[in-house]
């Protein structure tokens, strides 16, 4: 049992440099790029559903605009300042139309369909899903997202509530401890990563999927995201300065190039688990 284990840990293992192979013969990169085009079309819609949907439920915009901006933070470590102001200007206008609801969250769903064209040609799937059931399973998506973001407001709410409240134990601020613990920052953001990740690869083929093939390819793509925003904040703080060369442009160029990186980390993902599924299949026969 141990030996057929290592094995398969080994045979996982030999599988990533063939991910290169497959976002070529793919068109990977071509892939990403039409992901990341409406990841930036479709992100400021997204964030008007959301904070029209969550403002009938939260009294407290200050506390949603947190929590958004803490995820967006863990996205985009380098975003610039005017960028947040822009986004706290949007969070504050969550008053619409059904109209322009309608309309923002057909806006916001545009991401989806290239993210499972994507998924669906690294799998080779033969037969593509109706359109209405792709609509579907975007307005699911932002459901579970905006269900994400509601839990964390309660969350972060009750911290403050804590902190302003806190329990001590032998002079011993125990509500510090667990609140302020950067190993609970760190890892929050890199559960949600891999859980949404899994069920992307696991949900988006439309082919049956095993779930541990998925969640393999979502660590993978998560490793890969970590991996490149610690790099990159650390290359930005030793190396070079982009302020000094791009000056204002800095946040207009790099965003686009960190974004097509993201999209890149996850059809890459899925070129793994199409190698895992892949691979497996040729085991079993």
């Amino acid at each position: 049992m141990i030996r057929g284990r290592r094995d398969g840990i080994f045979r996982a293992l030999r599988l990533i440099p063939r991910i290169f192979v497959g976002l070529y013969d793919n068109h990977g990169v071509y892939h990403a790029a039409a992901i990341a085009f409406y990841t930036i079309l479709s992100t400021p819609a997204l964030l008007l559903v959301l904070v029209t949907s969550l403002g009938y439920f939260l009294g407290d915009r200050r506390a949603f605009y947190d929590v958004t901006l803490h995820y967006l933070l863990g996205v985009y470590p380098q975003m610039d300042d005017k960028i947040v102001l822009e986004l706290e200007s949007i969070i504050a206008h969550r008053h619409m139309t059904l109209l322009s609801f309608g309309i923002f969250l057909w806006t916001a769903t545009l991401d989806f369909p290239s993210i499972e064209f994507a998924v669906n040609t690294v799998f080779r799937t033969q037969r593509r899903r109706h359109f209405l059931v792709t609509t579907l399973i975007s307005i699911l998506f932002i459901t579970i997202l905006a269900a994400l973001i509601l839990a964390t407001t309660f969350v972060m709410s009750a911290a403050r509530f804590l902190m302003a409240h806190p329990l001590v134990v032998s002079s011993t601020n125990v509500t510090a401890l667990l609140i302020d613990n950067p190993f609970v920052g760190g890892v929050i953001p890199v559960v949600l990563s891999i859980s949404a990740l899994t069920w992307l690869y696991a949900v988006l083929p439309n082919r049956p999927i095993r779930l541990g093939h998925a969640f393999l390819g979502a660590i993978l793509a998560t490793g890969a995201w970590k991996g490149a925003q610690y790099g990159f904040a650390w290359y930005a703080r030793e190396i070079v300065d982009f302020g000094s060369i791009y000056g204002s442009l800095t946040a207009l160029i790099l965003l686009p190039f960190w974004i097509f990186y993201l999209a890149l980390t996850l059809v890459a993902g899925a070129e793994y688990v199409a190698l895992l599924s892949e691979s497996d299949g040729r085991k079993t026969g």
